[in-house]
């Protein structure tokens, strides 16, 4: 096995560590493939607590992980166009390595929209969830940076997590020349940034946080992932711009991957300013249990968009409402999207809105006016 010894000079500790887990399974991909797991593992259970189709849910995974790879890969091999047009063989060399995660993001997030607007599911509610497992992906899956010594940044000399390996000197020596003509000077034998672990650690806070906004404070569908735009574009903003093998845009000391992360951070501040205006017409349920509880007065005037459930008339409906005639009680949402529930079933949850039932029952029925006329008629003959 390709052994190297890691020092951490700033905590005085050092690690001996592999790339290879056992036999020829690689540590980076099987700790990509635990962040993964968990990652859907912990979507399923929210989408299941929104009733959203598990079955559907399946399909975008499926579909979501098979595109994000080839997405990956294609943005890779574009951004290293000038290697690749010589080497077109390689391209389908994935296990040699060159994979973007935005190209992975991208393409995934496109097979999964494609998927909810043919299955019906509600596009938002699964952005939210995307970005919480992105997140949490994100932060486990960068430790399998750490087994390859990869994906690190300069020197330093300073940080107390500064990190010094055989490998960063090797790959310090190889991309000196170039990293000078970006204007990036780099020193071999020094101490770098280990960038992989802040990334990590910022990508977890980040999901904390989206966590404890989505459960207690999420005002409308789709905040959780102009939080997450918001956040790991500034995040990736930062760490880029100290890695060492960043991807430019041609012959430019532009990086890419900090383009994108202004589009997103961008991106996410619009989204979130147009959700809180969009938000307080049409506050979510969430909102409306929580100022219940605090006793506060709700504007029932505008009916409030919610989870799928049944409306009113007992119907079923994929985004649902809230109704004044039902204030004491909420839509419940038991069925997965788009599928009509059992007529038994909708009637008994079903029930009369109290204005409809003393409105029947102060209208007489045709019977009891039938019943009604022939008695006045009997008195009158009497």
């Amino acid at each position: 096995m390709d052994k190297v010894q890691v020092f951490f000079e700033g905590l005085g500790l050092q690690f001996t560590v592999s790339p290879v887990a056992f036999g020829s399974v690689a540590k980076y991909g099987l700790i990509i493939a635990i962040g993964y797991t968990i990652a859907v593992i912990m979507g399923g259970m929210r989408a299941y607590k929104w009733r959203m189709s598990i079955d559907h849910m399946l399909d975008i995974a499926i579909w979501g992980t098979v595109a994000g790879i080839i997405g990956a890969r294609l943005y890779y091999v574009f951004s290293m166009w000038d290697y690749y047009k010589d080497h077109l063989g390689e391209i389908f060399k994935i296990w040699n390595g060159g994979l973007a995660i935005y190209g992975g993001l991208i393409a995934a997030l496109i097979a999964a929209l494609i998927v909810c607007i043919v299955t019906k599911l509600s596009i938002t509610n699964l952005l939210d969830l995307c970005a919480m497992s992105f997140l949490l992906a994100q932060g486990i899956g960068r430790w399998g940076n750490f087994f390859n010594q990869e994906a690190f940044g300069t020197n330093t000399t300073t940080a107390l997590f500064r990190m010094y390996s055989e490998k960063t000197r090797e790959y310090l020596v190889s991309v000196q020349a170039d990293l000078a003509a970006k204007g990036v000077n780099v020193y071999p034998d020094q101490p770098v940034h280990p960038t992989f672990l802040y990334e990590s650690t910022l990508c977890i806070i980040g999901f904390i946080i989206c966590r404890i906004i989505c459960n207690k404070y999420r005002k409308f569908r789709g905040e959780i992932f102009a939080l997450y735009l918001v956040w790991y574009g500034a995040v990736r903003f930062f760490i880029e711009g100290m890695r060492t093998d960043s991807l430019y845009i041609g012959h430019t000391n532009i990086r890419i991957s900090q383009v994108v992360s202004i589009v997103m951070v961008v991106a996410g501040i619009v989204w979130l300013v147009l959700g809180f205006i969009y938000a307080k017409k049409h506050p979510l349920h969430q909102e409306i249990r929580h100022k219940k509880r605090k006793g506060e007065k709700i504007d029932w005037r505008n009916k409030a968009p919610h989870e799928p459930g049944f409306d009113k008339d007992g119907k079923w409906v994929r985004e649902g409402y809230i109704d004044p005639a039902y204030s004491h009680k909420f839509a419940r949402a038991g069925h997965p999207t788009g599928e009509q529930p059992p007529a038994e079933e909708a009637q008994e949850e079903s029930p009369v809105p109290p204005a409809q039932e003393q409105a029947e029952n102060s209208n007489p029925t045709e019977q009891e006016k039938n019943t009604n006329q022939t008695e006045e008629a009997e008195k009158k003959n009497d």
